[in-house]
């Protein structure tokens, strides 16, 4: 990824996140491995549990399906498991379930606040007042992390950078291995370079470069001052930093940024097609770019 010179080659292409078949509405796991329907039992406000889930792989196959499981929520991993959320205060439980519909553990946590899963889809966090907890498939709490605050694993699973207040941490294989200081309390994304080596981070009006190896060294910041709030950003093994974002509502399109060493070097305009589409997220395909929005669609870049 030495060239950056940015082209579109596709683009809305991949997944649709909802779709109809057979009446029913289907729901992609986070890179589409697996889909899912849902059905409530009730309408209105409050706790309303789920009367049927069903899923199924990509292929649209059935997997299994049941009927009136008790949970008011469902994660889906693209692993090949699944987490049942019922309740929240002052305590949700959290059921684990395999690609046969088989309950591996049920667990109680109190007073949750967010849940998601890992990148690999191999670990499920939640958060909690008293830290994160990061659970296996079998339901095992593998990590506890403190301070709880906005959180971003890398790709594997090593790490994982936790935001609190104006305090950047991260841990390595659990346990606090660097502290840094961020500039303010308006932070809008993180991300970790695919070997770990660097870490990204928007803030309000700027972006940071730091070494993870070297204890969150800071390598360039450079100062923007962004229309929009919808910003995500990515970094590649070589400290090539990509940021995308939404231009304007009016114009419905949004732009992906390059920079090395702090300075700009391409920059090139995402088409929208939808309405309310906005950007999810940054991934890399060996020497091509994807960029996620809402709708699931994939836009490809090359370098």
């Amino acid at each position: 990824m030495s060239t950056i010179i940015l082209t579109i080659l596709l683009f809305n292409l991949g997944l649709v996140r909802r779709e109809k078949i057979s009446q029913e509405t289907l729901f992609s796991s986070a890179n589409g491995k697996f889909l899912y329907s849902l059905e409530y039992a009730t309408e209105g406000v409050g706790e309303i549990p789920i009367k049927r889930f069903s899923l199924y792989d990509k292929e649209k196959r059935l997997l299994f399906t049941k009927t009136l499981p008790g949970e008011e929520a469902f994660f889906v991993s693209d692993a090949g498991w699944l987490v049942g959320i019922f309740g929240s205060h002052p305590r949700a439980r959290l059921t684990f379930y395999d690609l046969k519909g088989s309950v591996k553990k049920q667990v109680t946590v109190e007073y949750p606040y967010g849940y998601s899963f890992s990148l690999s889809g191999n670990l499920f966090y939640v958060n909690t007042p008293k830290g994160i907890l990061a659970f296996n498939s079998q339901g095992k709490i593998v990590y506890r992390f403190n301070p709880p605050g906005h959180f971003f694993p890398s790709s594997d699973d090593k790490f994982l950078a936790v935001i609190k207040e104006d305090s950047l941490f991260i841990f390595r294989d659990g346990k606090i291995f660097a502290k840094s200081s961020l500039s303010s309390l308006l932070f809008r994304h993180l991300a970790f370079s695919p070997d770990n080596k660097f870490l990204a981070v928007a803030e309000k009006h700027s972006l940071s470069l730091f070494s993870v190896e070297e204890n969150l060294q800071p390598l360039w910041q450079k100062e923007f001052n962004f229309s929009t709030s919808l910003l995500k950003i990515a970094v590649d093994n070589e400290g090539i930093v990509y940021l995308a974002g939404e231009e304007t509502k009016e114009k419905r399109s949004g732009f992906l940024m390059a920079l090395k060493d702090g300075i700009t070097v391409s920059q090139i305009e995402i088409p929208y097609l939808a309405d309310y589409e906005t950007i999810l997220g940054i991934s890399f395909l060996g020497d091509t770019i994807s960029v996620r929005t809402t709708e699931n669609k994939f836009y490809f870049v090359q370098e």
